[in-house]
């Protein structure tokens, strides 16, 4: 997989996650791949009303109606059958903005492990896709905008993105060599 990787400078987690599925298949044809990419891009339509419901708890049909727009989005479903990404980098953002949001939203100590669950979800997307760096972006502008008057709130937001940096930096080494 690594020699794979070696010429390619995309992000490496969509195509060792398919190259189990496809080793654990014992298959490699076009439908097992496109099948992968579905199977991936499916729980993104729970995370979305999962989401909105999170956002917008008073209003369902707000919650229904997000996710009937995802279900009959072209670029959704031509996505979910495509062999690319798209779909599991999908998934993957809308799981970390449910535990960004839930993060932030949380009474007591069951803040930690949405915290631990943004990082590992948040590392997992810049593995999936490069774009998915904008969205974390906004997550952390979002997030010192809210605790910029509570000086712990602030280090642990600092803490967060330190953390998914360095968890990041191998990938960063690796193609930055690679170039």
């Amino acid at each position: 997989m690594l020699w794979l990787t070696a010429n390619d400078i995309h992000p490496p987690l969509y195509y060792a996650l398919l190259h189990l599925w496809t080793v654990t298949l014992a298959g490699t044809g076009p439908l097992l791949a496109r099948l992968f990419s579905l199977f991936s891009s499916v729980p993104a339509l729970l995370l979305l009303a999962l989401l909105a419901q999170t956002l917008f708890p008073q209003r369902p049909r707000l919650v229904l109606l997000a996710t009937l727009l995802l279900v009959i989005n072209p670029l959704h479903l031509f996505y979910s059958q495509e062999v690319r990404m798209y779909g599991l980098a999908m998934t993957i953002t809308l799981a970390s903005s449910l535990a960004f949001w839930r993060t932030f939203m949380s009474v007591g100590g069951r803040w930690r492990s949405w915290w631990l669950a943004y990082i590992v979800l948040a590392t997992a997307a810049l593995y999936t896709l490069y774009y998915c760096a904008f969205l974390l972006l906004a997550h952390l502008l979002w997030a010192i905008w809210y605790a910029r008057r509570q000086w712990r709130a602030l280090r642990v937001v600092l803490l967060t993105y330190l953390t998914i940096a360095l968890l990041y930096t191998p990938w960063v080494v690796y193609t930055a060599t690679n170039l």
